[in-house]
């Protein structure tokens, strides 16, 4: 539902499924906003499991 709503206002959303996932696609995109649940990206590095979904917009 959040990739409809951010498309619908003309932006690009990239969704990933995890902390690891979000701190790759930061390190290898181009990203003006980046939403993201605070410890996710720390849990990365901890929790490369982690199955909570982020959202990255370009």
């Amino acid at each position: 539902m959040l990739k409809t709503v951010l498309q619908s206002l003309g932006l690009t959303a990239v969704i990933v499924e995890n902390g690891r996932e979000a701190v790759e696609a930061w390190d290898t995109g181009s990203f003006d906003l980046i939403l993201n649940k605070l410890y996710a990206a720390l849990d990365a590095l901890e929790r490369p499991d982690d199955a909570e979904p982020q959202a990255l917009i370009a």
